[in-house]
């Protein structure tokens, strides 16, 4: 079969489910399909844990990522977390088999989102965005810390035309590597609802005397405490919480351009 080895990995197995022209076996067809189920387990999983989930040995996973012309495993496992790192999707993290009545799928779905919006409204103060736009304002340099999948562009760009200093950094060590180079007067924007060892680094920011701006799941709220700025965000494990975020971003880039800029 023909492979566009120039598409994402997401594509080629796409690819390997849609073949007609028999070159692809029900063995690696059920492979494909398998993966593209478990998308958001495989980055983290083992090739033992993938043969498992795809009912096949270690040595015919090799085979199959070889023929979708990756290396190895590990590469194939690499290509596959940066495509769903830059993948615009907002139902990539949905499970492949949501378990609701089909008739009420939609209706279900939307009024999730819908619930999940009103939640935002009701975790976002006014009095928490003053306080958050005063930070910002103060600051020479912002420093954002949050998982690897929230990419916030668009919030950095924003900093930039306000003549801001931004880092976007994506773990501990890089953290703290970059306040070790930065101005002492450094705010840190955290969306921390799902950065591992949250608690251990923001104890760490408060003990060092960084002013911090927090937001976190709604249900869980020790991080309240050392933030300057706090908000609560409901999740749902999709990708919708990521754009929630993005929504909390762009609020308060408008209140500080309203503020400072206009």
């Amino acid at each position: 079969m023909y492979i566009d080895y120039l598409t994402d990995s997401i594509t080629r197995l796409i690819q390997i489910v849609n073949d007609n022209n028999n070159s692809v076996n029900e063995t690696e067809r059920n492979i494909a399909m398998q993966i593209i189920k478990h998308l958001d387990e495989i980055p983290n999983a083992s090739i033992q844990q993938v043969a498992d989930i795809c009912y096949c040995s270690i040595a015919t996973i090799s085979r199959f990522v070889k023929k979708l012309n990756f290396e190895n495993f590990s590469t194939f496992k690499y290509k596959l977390a940066l495509d769903l790192f830059n993948s615009p999707k907002l139902n990539l993290k949905m499970p492949g088999e949501y378990q609701i009545e089909y008739t009420s799928l939609k209706t279900d779905y939307l009024e999730l989102v819908k619930a999940q919006i009103d939640e935002l409204e009701k975790g976002i103060q006014m009095e928490e965005i003053e306080r958050a736009v005063e930070l910002l304002h103060e600051a020479e340099t912002v420093l954002i810390y949050s998982h690897g999948d929230l990419d916030l562009h668009a919030f950095q760009v924003d900093l930039v035309m306000h003549g801001k200093a931004s880092w976007h950094v994506k773990g501990y060590s890089e953290m703290e590597k970059a306040l070790n180079t930065l101005s002492n007067n450094t705010v840190v924007v955290a969306p921390l609802f799902s950065t591992q060892n949250g608690r251990q680094n923001v104890e760490m920011l408060h003990n060092r005397g960084i002013k911090m701006i927090i937001a976190s799941r709604g249900n869980v709220n020790i991080y309240e405490k050392y933030a300057d700025a706090f908000f609560k965000i409901k999740m749902s494990e999709t990708k919708m919480d990521d754009y929630l975020i993005h929504l909390l971003f762009d609020i308060l880039s408008m209140h500080y351009r309203k503020k400072y800029m206009d």
